[in-house]
């Protein structure tokens, strides 16, 4: 199994995992062999990744921190929630009970997924539509926070608080124009002032409501400020950044550089984190980056390579203690030496130069 572009399926084609459309509806099952119709219907729904399976990638299996389908439940969950823009008359700054149980009980399921898949690292791929982009990261920075909450030693209850806030980092954006949020050109300086409030709306639709924590309360405010003061909205230095906030922090800048938006194609996992690294000299917790890094798979099984000296081969396995050197099956190569497989913790002067659609 290998995740595959859209642009690049030909019919005939097997699927390797069920595709979701837009709506996080179930479309495509899983060993469907795709038709032409099928492969519009996956533009259509502007899914732009699939997993298929095929020759080079023949008994790879990929399995995910959390399982496809909650996932894809979780996602039309928190879109149906915000959909409704929870508080949108702005009156009572309180989220509905019955909504906040729901967003409770999403969180504590990531949380047991998360600690049951100890051994799994979280795999950058997003496989439904970008329709569901708003949703989606705020799932994907919530499984971030917590991975690295667990990681970093926090309690159940701790977890849960910091899960809430990460879920909820961007609840206010519901509070702006949507023109604003789908807009593809740069923004005006009028719009992004208005995009940066975010976090400030977002604060100000949950302080008042006793059921969220004061940890949960300070993600949604604090998500965007850096160690050295040139975040927003408030401009705080590091003495004032908890680490629970810098774990969000750094869950919601890596989401964002490596899932689709409507401005710009996403960013190789690896580009995304050599990013997040130059800004721990000054902005980002270097602590923090260190045990977000372990907990990230720079190149997930079924990913496609090519090496320093031009040998192509797709990832079959990787080691979390040794992110950059996984083992490879080769399948274009000019070096018979290889034969079928190679483990780049035994070649050492092999590097992974880029990785291929």
């Amino acid at each position: 199994m290998r995740i595959c572009s859209v642009d690049k399926l030909k019919p005939g084609v097997k699927l390797g995992k069920p595709v979701y459309d837009i709506k996080g509806v179930f479309l495509l099952a899983k060993d469907m062999q795709l038709t032409e119709v099928m492969i519009k219907r996956l533009v259509a729904n502007k899914i732009y990744f699939v997993y298929i399976e095929d020759e080079i990638s023949e008994g790879i299996s990929i399995e995910s921190i959390i399982d496809d389908q909650t996932k894809a439940t979780i996602i039309t969950t928190m879109k149906n929630i915000m959909e409704n823009k929870i508080d949108s008359k702005g009156n009572s700054g309180m989220i509905p009970r019955e909504e906040f149980n729901k967003i409770k009980e999403i969180v504590d399921t990531l949380i047991e997924e998360i600690k049951s898949k100890s051994d799994i690292s979280y795999m950058a791929v997003e496989l439904m539509g970008t329709d569901m982009n708003t949703y989606s990261h705020s799932v994907n920075v919530a499984i971030l926070s917590i991975l690295n909450a667990v990681d970093y030693g926090y309690s159940m209850d701790m977890c849960e608080k910091i899960g809430i806030g990460a879920i909820l980092h961007d609840i206010g954006k519901t509070k702006i124009d949507t023109s604003v949020l789908q807009k593809q050109e740069p923004f005006t300086m009028k719009e992004l002032v208005e995009m940066q409030r975010h976090s400030e709306y977002g604060y100000e639709m949950v302080r008042r409501d006793p059921s969220i924590s004061a940890i949960s309360k300070a993600i949604i405010l604090n998500h965007h400020e850096k160690l050295d003061g040139t975040g927003y909205p408030n401009r705080i230095q590091a003495r004032y950044i908890p680490d629970f906030v810098r774990i969000v922090t750094m869950a919601d800048m890596f989401d964002a550089m490596t899932t689709d938006r409507v401005y710009r194609k996403r960013l190789p996992v690896h580009t995304a984190l050599e990013l997040l690294m130059t800004d721990c000299v000054s902005k980002l917790d270097s602590n923090v980056y260190k045990k977000f890094v372990k907990n990230v798979v720079l190149y997930p099984p079924g990913t496609l390579v090519e090496l320093n000296e031009g040998t192509k081969g797709i990832v079959i396995k990787y080691d979390k203690s040794n992110p950059t050197r996984p083992l490879l099956r080769v399948f274009e190569s000019d070096k018979f030496e290889y034969k079928s497989k190679i483990d780049l913790m035994n070649h050492l002067n092999l590097l992974i130069e880029r990785t291929l659609d």
